[in-house]
């Protein structure tokens, strides 16, 4: 047997990506969509009294897609090599790009703007325009020591960690460099609660306590009991959210997640989809795209005004944010086109050459 076949042989094998959760993950995103459609495409209190609680259901998703994108990432947290190399690949550098590139289209386009919103645009991490971004940035830095660390660690020690974390944020604690992020930021939570989510996603992945017989039963009551709360408090007129950290909406995610991460199947398709979920947030979620065009020359009520008051002005807000997903991902995939095949004809050529002769030599 030669060495080449011995080593593909002994080569770990690549696990598939569990769709079921890279559906949550695109979910997630849609989610946050449908809050920024409610809250900068002034949808809320436009309608009458019914639609009008209707569409606060897409209020309250905002908070619960930030929190199941990230105890998302906490569930396949053991599974990635996270390094500065991939924190500059995958966020730093599509974040300095798009806010980059929509400040060049907004100025060619005589978009009006101040010194101000310019300096934001040209240092998006540290000004936090999109405080999202920057707090998920710096708790990634955060991931190759929870990695390693957290591999080592018993349930029992995790959900130590969980409730810790919990019971610290409850009461205000904050971590170090968290004035700091609160300062840039204009809105969102902080790291410790992120660092919360990541946790609870581990210990999920650590124990597959939601896939057993009693944590199944348990993830459905949860859920229903969340859904009966919200059309309670509906009908009561009680806020149910006004921030990300809010016991009830940390409930309501966890089973959310817990309920349908536990169908297990594969799809290439929702995988690739799902790869560009970051990239989606940081599109739509820009100042420029989301005030100038996605909310404001082409907002719904410009599209579809004949829908607006009426039974279907819900299916049509869902329908527009599931497109305004899809045409932020065909933007990413030809983003990461065209890095690559710069990357590959002018930066490192050498190296292409180089794996040309390797498989020559081998085959």
């Amino acid at each position: 047997m030669s060495k080449q076949t011995t080593d593909l042989a002994t080569a770990p094998i690549k696990k598939e990506r569990e769709s079921s959760i890279e559906l949550l993950r695109i979910f997630s995103i849609v989610m946050i969509i449908l809050h920024h459609s409610v809250v900068h495409g002034g949808l809320y209190g436009s309608q009458n009294n019914i639609l009008t609680k209707f569409l606060a259901h897409f209020y309250y998703m905002g908070n619960m897609g930030i929190n199941l994108f990230v105890l998302i990432t906490g569930y396949v947290l053991l599974q990635m090599t996270p390094s500065l190399k991939r924190l500059f690949k995958g966020i730093i550098t599509p974040v300095w790009f798009y806010s980059w590139l929509f400040l060049l289209i907004a100025f060619i386009t005589g978009v009006d703007m101040s010194k101000s919103d310019v300096l934001i645009a040209l240092f998006p991490i540290l000004s936090g325009a999109y405080w999202f971004a920057t707090v998920y940035a710096w708790t990634y830095l955060l991931f190759p020591m929870l990695a390693e660390g957290l591999k080592k660690c018993s349930n029992w020690l995790i959900l130590i960690f969980v409730l810790a974390s919990a019971y610290f944020d409850l009461l205000g604690k904050k971590l170090p460099i968290e004035s700091w992020l609160k300062d840039v930021t204009t809105g969102g939570t902080g790291l410790l609660f992120f660092l919360l989510l990541i946790f609870i996603g581990v210990y999920f992945a650590k124990t597959k306590i939601h896939q057993t017989k009693w944590g199944r039963i348990i993830s459905v009551a949860s859920l229903v009991g969340c859904i009966i709360y919200m059309c309670y408090a509906d009908n009561n007129n009680i806020p149910i959210v006004n921030s990300p950290e809010l016991f009830f909406q940390v409930l309501f995610t966890t089973s959310i997640f817990a309920v349908f991460s536990g169908f297990s199947f594969r799809s290439k398709w929702i995988n690739r989809l799902a790869n560009y979920s970051f990239a989606v947030y940081l599109i739509h979620d820009n100042f420029f795209v989301r005030n100038e065009w996605i909310w404001g020359k082409f907002a719904i009520t410009k599209i579809f005004p004949h829908f607006c008051g009426t039974a279907f002005w819900y299916i049509n807000v869902l329908i527009y944010a599931c497109l305004i997903y899809l045409v932020c991902a065909g933007i990413e995939w030809l983003r990461r086109y065209i890095f690559d095949f710069v990357g590959k004809a002018f930066i490192f050529p050498k190296q292409k050459n180089q794996l040309h002769k390797n498989g020559a030599h081998h085959a």
